[in-house]
């Protein structure tokens, strides 16, 4: 049976190098905006929001104790009251805050005309001032950083769903930097190999190979020369 060639090698190695090396970049920018974000977070809270037409929304929300993932139902739904200048926009949309920043907004009651299109119970409007207080509270289930919860409400007059995923910034900081560090830890390797063998040098311990070029005598790895 014949060995497969060189090129052929190569190119089976190729594939999952440049899925290794794609992966690497990818976490490494995640890591770079994990750190952006947690120095922003003494100072700012920022969200990424995605509102969905079904009333659905996923948030993104990173505070001075770490990133919260949050998934809500029917928020786009509760968010139809709200003046037109307040209401989350469907799609992508990205907001920040400065930390316990409070804004205080005119909720229209149930005989307002500009109130169509919201939900058909609004009894529970009997003041038209509602200030909007941006802080983070851990939630119930929260020990050591990581917390989680899943949480019924009433936001508007409408009976919402919410779930929310939290970790510190420095457990997704460790994980997106793993990658990076292996692929530059493996570049090291390899570009020490070549340079050891290029001085006809063991390229696992530097042993000068010149009187003995097929086996390294000092750790007893072969090296195929010729």
């Amino acid at each position: 049976m014949s060995e497969p060639s060189g090129e052929a090698r190569k190119s089976s190695r190729g594939a999952p190098h440049r899925l290794f090396a794609a992966a690497s970049v990818i976490s490494l920018l995640l890591c770079v905006a994990t750190g952006v974000f947690w120095t922003r977070s003494f100072y700012r809270m920022d969200e990424l929001q995605l509102i969905r037409r079904d009333d659905t929304s996923w948030w993104l929300c990173t505070h001075r104790n770490g990133a919260a993932i949050a998934y809500c139902k029917n928020i786009g739904l509760a968010n139809s009251i709200l003046p037109r200048e307040f209401r989350p926009r469907l799609g992508w949309s990205m907001q920040s805050h400065s930390i316990d920043e409070t804004i205080t907004i005119s909720v229209p009651d149930a005989d307002s005309p500009h109130n169509e299109n919201g939900p058909a119970d609004n009894r529970l409007f009997s003041q038209t001032i509602v200030t909007i207080f941006y802080h983070w509270s851990p939630p119930p289930h929260y020990h050591g950083g990581f917390g989680w919860d899943r949480t019924n409400y009433t936001s508007f007059g409408v009976a919402c769903e919410s779930r929310q995923w939290i970790a510190p910034f420095w457990f997704i900081l460790t994980i997106t930097a793993v990658l990076p560090a292996w692929r530059l830890l493996t570049w090291a390797q390899d570009r020490r190999s070549r340079r050891r063998a290029r001085a006809g040098l063991c390229i696992v311990c530097g042993y000068d190979l010149q009187a003995t070029p097929l086996r390294c005598p000092e750790c007893g790895r072969a090296t195929g020369a010729t």
